[in-house]
């Protein structure tokens, strides 16, 4: 949305809006670079903690002085715990407003469009919220969780000693790893981007609908067709050295071949899922309270309600 008012370019370097982001090499680091997570900084230098994200400008500070973890311009890897707070300290820096990432969401998303998802939530929302459980696993989820090449690498790694950068991602986590502290309505109160949004699957499902058919609603724009179209272009492909799988990534989204077209939207750990599929002009999301491994499309669920939505749309076009 900014990019659409003209108050950021993805072809500028970041140091441009924030000047302390340039340190330990990372100065000539576009934001086309930095959303499509080709900057090397999927964790920061400092273990995570609750208190580093309730200061916004203690946060920006530990953004800024992270190191890259390889180097810069030769490849891509999820930034897991790190993306959505940088985009949160350049909306900072660029809003007029000076507003965070949570407040530019309330005011931009949620107020004029009803599209229920929060950055930090209000305490008085919090009776809203499903508790987080443990989740329980069937036969054919353990056989899942097996074949899940991230979490061998990640197991077979931890037995041998070695330290993979996903490995270095979940230790670099700290205390916020327990996503059952969520149950708190102190800590989901907390900012905390990229892993402890809160949503509805309606939620999801509107957003990604506006985007999938023009931009906006009720004649009230939300985005125009020019940045939606590069919202569903392709910045980089290839294995990701993160979570050490093949994935494309557009700025700020992935982007999935669908048997019907292409889909753009983004997966979340645990099994959350938002997507836009704008031939078929749908948008549709998945939420669970019951976390489990699943990342980048792959949770058994998702896919057999997904499979169940494209069926019927076919059915419909027959």
């Amino acid at each position: 949305m900014l990019v659409d008012r003209g108050l950021l370019s993805y072809d500028e370097k970041v140091v441009k809006y924030w000047p302390e982001f340039g340190k330990h090499g990372k100065e000539n680091v576009t934001v086309k670079m930095l959303v499509s997570h080709q900057a090397a900084i999927p964790f920061p230098n400092e273990t995570l903690t609750w208190d580093i994200f309730r200061d916004h400008e203690k946060l920006a500070g530990v953004l800024a002085d992270s190191v890259p973890q390889w180097e810069i311009g030769t490849g891509h890897g999820y930034h897991t715990m790190t993306m959505a707070s940088f985009c949160s300290v350049l909306v900072y820096k660029v809003d007029p407003k000076r507003r965070t990432l949570g407040q530019f969401v309330h005011d931009e998303l949620y107020v004029p469009f009803g599209i229920d998802i929060h950055f930090g939530l209000p305490k008085e929302l919090f009776h809203r919220v499903a508790r987080m459980e443990e989740p329980k696993y069937t036969a054919s989820q353990w056989v899942e969780l097996v074949r899940n090449p991230l979490l061998r690498a990640f197991f077979l790694g931890s037995l041998r000693g070695e330290e993979s950068i996903w490995n270095k991602v979940i230790r670099n986590m700290g205390e916020l790893s327990d996503p059952y502290r969520l149950n708190d309505p102190d800590n989901r109160m907390v900012e905390v981007p990229s892993a402890f949004g809160t949503a509805t699957a309606d939620g999801l499902a509107r957003l990604y609908g506006i985007l999938a058919n023009g931009g906006d609603l009720n004649r009230t724009k939300l985005l125009s067709k020019a940045a939606i179209n590069t919202l569903k272009t392709s910045v980089i492909k290839g294995m990701d050295k993160v979570v050490m799988k093949e994935n494309e990534w557009g700025p700020g989204t992935l982007i999935s071949d669908i048997k019907i077209g292409k889909a753009f939207g983004h997966s979340g750990a645990g099994g959350q899922e938002g997507w836009a599929n704008p031939e078929l002009k749908i948008g549709y999301g998945f939420v669970t309270n019951t976390p489990t491994v699943s990342l980048s499309e792959n949770g058994q669920r998702y896919l057999l309600l997904r499979k169940s939505l494209y069926d019927c749309v076919q059915n419909l076009k027959k």
